[in-house]
């Protein structure tokens, strides 16, 4: 499965996925809509109100759990702008490992800014652990840990490494959604809770499947 993203100067961008096979073409046509509209945004400490730079941006059309239609980050006056996008709704993400997540939602229309401002909580928590086979304890490589907060906004989606480890960090205090998901394996969902730092919760689950079973970890590991 690949996700393309069509866009042209003055012209909103325009997302769709494609199944390739082997030894066959696919073809894909894109009708983008005229008359563009644009997102920027401010990034700043909670704390302090600072602006943080280098804060990593990540927009989803249509949903929260909509596709990407663009990454980038803050520059050095904590600002970003996004351009060519159709109207709709958005969803804004950012995130830094020191300054933890927020996300909000916000309209485009034609031929028009929309304004955003996130706030991000310095020292943020981590949450980590492992997703394994029931049936031989190995752990699942290339599997992924996809992180939802309250709103079910997907606030990040990491990959296991080779023993089947998975770590997010950058996370502020809240309430979230893991859902792992492994190839072959039916997805399952945990919540769990990170606190302030200095405040540590553990929780061990079970994800049944329909052929096997995964196990996962959840940690606030403040630094």
């Amino acid at each position: 499965m690949y996700r393309v993203i069509a866009s042209a100067q003055g012209f909103g961008s325009t997302v769709q996925e494609a199944m390739v096979v082997a030894n066959q073409q696919t073809v894909l046509d894109f009708f983008l809509p005229p008359d563009a509209g644009s997102i920027q945004g401010t990034i700043m400490n909670q704390q302090t109100g600072s602006p943080l730079a280098g804060v990593s941006i990540i927009v989803r059309q249509f949903t929260p759990t909509g596709p990407i239609i663009a990454a980038l980050s803050t520059d050095q006056n904590g600002i970003f702008t996004v351009n060519n996008l159709a109207p709709g709704t958005y969803t804004v993400v950012g995130l830094n490992p020191n300054f933890g997540s927020e996300a909000a939602s916000t309209i485009v229309q034609s031929d028009s800014v929309s304004n955003i401002s996130l706030a991000l909580i310095p020292n943020p928590g981590i949450v980590q652990g492992q997703i394994t086979n029931a049936q031989t304890g190995a752990g699942l490589t290339n599997s992924f840990a996809r992180i939802l907060d309250s709103n079910r906004v997907i606030i990040q989606e990491v990959q296991t490494d080779g023993n089947g480890n998975y770590r997010a960090e950058g996370l502020a205090p809240g309430d979230y959604v893991l859902i792992a998901v492994a190839s072959d394996f039916q997805r399952e969902a945990i919540g769990f809770q990170l606190f302030l730092m200095h405040l540590q919760l553990l929780t061990s689950h079970s994800f049944q499947t329909q052929e096997e079973s995964q196990e996962g970890y959840s940690t606030n590991k403040p630094a």
